[in-house]
């Protein structure tokens, strides 16, 4: 993967995901974005609690990501928030971009 793609787009190394590449484009996914809060501060009292809701469901090859509604930024596309890495069974801080799937569930 080049430097310039790792900038533009959040694919963590470690984690595996199914790929597809058509004539102009390049898919990597699946990737599914849960606005799980309306605050950082609510989302990081919940990660825990959160955590074992979703460990029984992350695929086998993709990207489950968290994050607070203030997280979003609606003019970069960038959205801060956390996803679960499978292999170390914990959620890592992450920048990323916009995912193919949104989820809003947040109080």
């Amino acid at each position: 993967m080049t430097d310039d793609l790792k900038n533009e787009v959040f694919i963590p190394e470690d984690v595996p995901f199914e790929y597809k590449i058509s004539e102009r484009e390049f898919h990597v996914g699946p990737m599914v974005l849960w606005i799980a809060a309306n605050t950082n501060e609510r989302l990081n009292k919940r990660l825990s609690n959160l955590q074992r809701r979703i460990e029984n469901y992350i695929p086998v090859r993709g990207l489950i990501c968290i994050c607070a509604e203030e997280g979003v930024n609606l003019e970069t596309k960038k959205i801060e928030g956390y996803y679960f890495h499978p292999l170390l069974n914990k959620w890592e801080q992450a920048t990323f971009s916009y995912p193919g799937a949104i989820f809003k569930r947040s109080i």
